[in-house]
C-alpha cells in the first residue's frame, strides 16, 4: 500500500510541474480538484464452503466445529453482497484543447467499505429421549429431544486505493459537459472482519409440541484479515454542470455525476484472482482553479 501512495504521490507531482512558471501550448495544467461519493457494485459471489474452510480453519476454532459438522455442505444459505459505500478525492489536469473537447487526465485516492454477508447453514436433529407411560391410562408419550444449530457469517472489508485515468471531455455549451475515458483502479484492504457465531437451542418435546427443560448456547468469533486486493480497469462515464456560466467564484463550481463500469481482478479472504464486474457511481463537487 505504501507504494501505491508513493506513486500515486509522484505522479501527481510530475502531472502537476508544467503548471509552473510560462505556460506552454501542449502543456498539462493542474485545473481542479473534486471531492466525491458513491457507491460501488461489484457482482455477487458467494464463496463455497471449502473456500472458507481453506481460508480460516486454521485462525478459527468456531469454523473447525463448523467443518466437522457439515462436512458435505457445498453452498450456504442467505447471500453475500458487496456494494457499498466509497469516498474520494481526484485532480484533473487540462491537455490540449480543442474547440469542442478537450483531453484531460486525473488521479486521486479513495476509500471504500465492501461486503456485508449473512451466510448461514442450519440443521435440526431430533433424537427419541423418553417414553412417559400414564399411571391411570396406561397411554404413552413420547418425548423427543430436539437440537437446532445455526452458524452465521457477517463479513466487511475496509480498503484504500488509487485511481489513475485520462479522458476527453466534450463540451455541450458552457455549462455542460460530457466525458469518456479509461482508467485503473487499485484497492488493498486496511481491514477486514468476519464474524462468525454459532446458536444451539434444544429443549424436550412430546407429540403434542409441548416443550419443556429448554437450554441455549450461543459463541462468537471476530477474525481479522487484510487479505484484500483489487484490479480494476474502467470506462469513466460522467457529465457536469457548472453552477455558472459568469465570470465569478460561481463558474469555478461544478457538479459532476460518473458512472464507472468496469472489470475487476479480486483476491478476498474466500478466493483469488476471480474476475468480476463491477461499477462505482459517484457525485462530485469540483472546483475549478
Amino acid at each position: 500500500m505504501k507504494n501505491a501512495v508513493v506513486g500515486v504521490v509522484a505522479g501527481m507531482l510530475m502531472l502537476y510541474t508544467p503548471s509552473f512558471g510560462q505556460e506552454k501550448e501542449g502543456k498539462l495544467k493542474l485545473s481542479e480538484i473534486e471531492i466525491q461519493g458513491g457507491i460501488m457494485a461489484v457482482q455477487n459471489i458467494d464463496p463455497s464452503a471449502s473456500e472458507l474452510f481453506s481460508s480460516y480453519s486454521n485462525q478459527s476454532a468456531l469454523v473447525n466445529e463448523f467443518e466437522q459438522e457439515y462436512p458435505n455442505l457445498n453452498n450456504f444459505g442467505g447471500y453475500w453482497v458487496e456494494p457499498n459505500s466509497h469516498m474520494g478525492i481526484k485532480l484533473f489536469f487540462d491537455g490540449k484543447e480543442k474547440k469542442y473537447h478537450q483531453y484531460r487526465f486525473f488521479a486521486g485516492v479513495h476509500y471504500s467499505t465492501l461486503g456485508a454477508g449473512d451466510l448461514y447453514a442450519s440443521r435440526i436433529d431430533v433424537v427419541p429421549y423418553d417414553t412417559l407411560t400414564s399411571a391411570q391410562t396406561g397411554g404413552e408419550t413420547y418425548v423427543d429431544s430436539i437440537t437446532e444449530t445455526r452458524f452465521t457469517f457477517d463479513g466487511v472489508y475496509t480498503t484504500v486505493g488509487t485511481d489513475l485515468g485520462a479522458a476527453m471531455d466534450i463540451h455541450l455549451g458552457q455549462r455542460f459537459n460530457f466525458g469518456i475515458g479509461l482508467s485503473y483502479q487499485y484497492r488493498i484492504g486496511i481491514a477486514s472482519n468476519l464474524i462468525v457465531d454459532k446458536s444451539v437451542n434444544s429443549r424436550l418435546s412430546n407429540q403434542d409440541n409441548y416443550s419443556s427443560n429448554y437450554d441455549y448456547e450461543y459463541k462468537f468469533e471476530r477474525l481479522k484479515s487484510e487479505k484484500f486486493r483489487s484490479n480494476s480497469f474502467h470506462i469513466p462515464l460522467s457529465l457536469d454542470f457548472r453552477l455558472s456560466t459568469k465570470e465569478n467564484n460561481w463558474s469555478r463550481l461544478k457538479i459532476r455525476f460518473t458512472a464507472n463500469p468496469g472489470l475487476a481482478i479480486m483476491t478476498t479472504p474466500f478466493y483469488s484472482g476471480r474476475v468480476v464486474p463491477l461499477a462505482n457511481y459517484s457525485l462530485g463537487l469540483s472546483v475549478g482553479l
